[in-house]
């Protein structure tokens, strides 16, 4: 799941990038970024990482910086059980973002919902639960109670407080989850 949302957000980025680029250098950077979208796809993660790399090289002269390239090799390393190079690239897509959004942009919950994702996997149950809380937070004060994404951090938050034992919470969260999503069924 995470890398069908991480790989629609590139897929966007990438577009963007292609329709405003005004030179070669950012038009490389995307082309890169797709190719490793492709390869990662394909299961061919020695080439994806080697795309994503160029494409971070490349990158790292744009402004501002894109954090999608952080995100997709996260997901690269975290596959592989390289766990500290997967942070890393987390806590840099994190920053990226706080710096040219802001601490409460959507984007940046996105990037706490990531994390929180990464620190779950590792069995960090307190820094995964203060993540997702500030998730949350921030999809609910910005995209509003009913968006399908704070359904996602809702229901990945549950999924984490059922690990740690607490299933009446996890109930509570769960059922607000599922109001959502069946809320956005009759909506559509």
């Amino acid at each position: 799941m995470k890398a069908l949302r991480i790989w629609s957000s590139i897929v966007l980025a990438i577009g963007s990038t292609l329709l405003a680029a005004t030179g070669c250098h950012e038009v490389m950077w995307a082309v890169n970024g797709r190719a490793g979208v492709n390869a990662y796809r394909l299961g061919q993660h020695a080439e994806a990482e080697k795309h994503f790399l160029q494409a971070l090289g490349m990158m790292r002269s744009l402004q501002p910086q894109q954090p999608y390239i952080f995100d997709e090799l996260a997901v690269l390393y975290e596959t592989h059980g390289k766990y500290g190079e997967a942070e890393q690239f987390y806590l840099q897509s994190l920053k990226i973002r706080e710096k040219h959004r802001g601490s409460e942009h959507p984007e940046v919950a996105t990037s706490l919902h990531n994390l929180a994702e990464h620190y779950e996997i590792l069995g960090q149950y307190d820094k995964a639960e203060e993540l997702y809380q500030r998730a949350i937070a921030i999809r609910e004060k910005t995209l509003g109670p009913d968006h399908l994404f704070l359904a996602y951090s809702l229901e990945d938050y549950a999924g984490l407080l059922r690990k740690t034992g607490r299933e009446a919470e996890a109930e509570k969260i769960e059922a607000r989850a599922k109001a959502i999503r069946e809320a956005r069924k009759k909506g559509s």
